[in-house]
């Protein structure tokens, strides 16, 4: 009787379609260990496998004494940065300037600034205002004159209730996975009831359309003050037909005193 049982069972289980997000849905019947993509041609070069991009900032603590060109564009020095610019690695990340006397004109202390990935070349880099110029390679230009110590702070800061967007990627046209992880730094004496890491293809926007297949997760919860938290979304499926922008989006509620913020992107298609 388990002999019968057992074949019925494989008989059933073979009679099942397979579809690619695992669910037993309408739609196109699949050889097992296929994945639906785009009708597009997908960027795959001939012999490749799969793909793989990622942003990986630093920690939030990073600091260093740089020294700023003033150019245009201008061009910061930093010695052995904690950013790369790789086929792999893109690194758009936020970053912070301060100083002990003046920074020139066109960067103001305080404010947050993006790596352009495209532009690290050894121990420079140049620098834009927003993630979308980042990844459009828009540069900050610079003018006047400088004094002090240049130091940089490889995090962005935060306002609370505001949803910002703090790292980001051009991701070729394909189907996708990505994944976030959100990283938050409540200095000392911040008080927060919430915490939101997430995935969105407009920037400095929430992506919470519960019908979109999108990355987010939530802690609605108090964070340690003056430490780093960090809070992973789940992985979301991506299908483009055209490259496409995707930024991860942070959103805390605190008061009191500051939060910086940081974040690492991680995307993968099969073929």
């Amino acid at each position: 009787m388990k002999r019968i049982l057992g074949a019925l069972l494989s008989l059933a289980l073979l009679a099942v379609p397979l579809h690619a997000d695992g669910i037993q849905n309408p739609g196109a019947t699949l050889t097992a260990g296929q994945l639906p993509g785009t009708t597009t041609n997908d960027n795959a070069c001939a012999g490749c496998v799969g793909q793989i991009l990622t942003s990986d900032c630093p920690g939030i603590t990073t600091t260093a004494t740089v020294t700023i060109t003033i150019a245009t564009p201008a061009i910061v020095t930093w010695t052995s940065p904690p950013f790369h610019n790789t086929a792999i690695n893109q690194d758009n990340c936020p970053i912070v300037f301060t100083t002990t006397g003046a920074l020139p004109t066109g960067i103001t202390s305080g404010t947050t600034y993006w790596v352009i990935a495209s532009s690290i070349s050894g121990n420079t880099f140049q620098i834009a205002t927003s993630v979308p110029n980042a990844l459009a390679g828009t540069a900050v230009a610079t003018s006047g004159t400088q004094s002090g110590v240049q130091t940089a702070t490889a995090s962005a800061t935060t306002a609370s209730a505001t949803a910002k967007s703090i790292g980001g990627l051009t991701i070729p046209a394909g189907d996708w996975e990505i994944s976030a992880l959100c990283m938050q730094y409540p200095n000392a004496s911040t008080t927060s009831s919430q915490f939101v890491c997430n995935l969105s293809q407009t920037d400095n926007t929430l992506n919470v359309t519960p019908s979109d297949n999108m990355a987010i997760a939530i802690i609605g919860a108090a964070m340690s003050a003056g430490s780093q938290n960090f809070l992973p979304t789940n992985t979301g499926r991506f299908s483009f037909a055209t490259p496409t922008n995707v930024f991860a989006v942070v959103q805390s509620t605190f008061a009191v005193n500051t939060m910086n913020a940081a974040a690492m992107i991680h995307a993968r298609r099969a073929r």
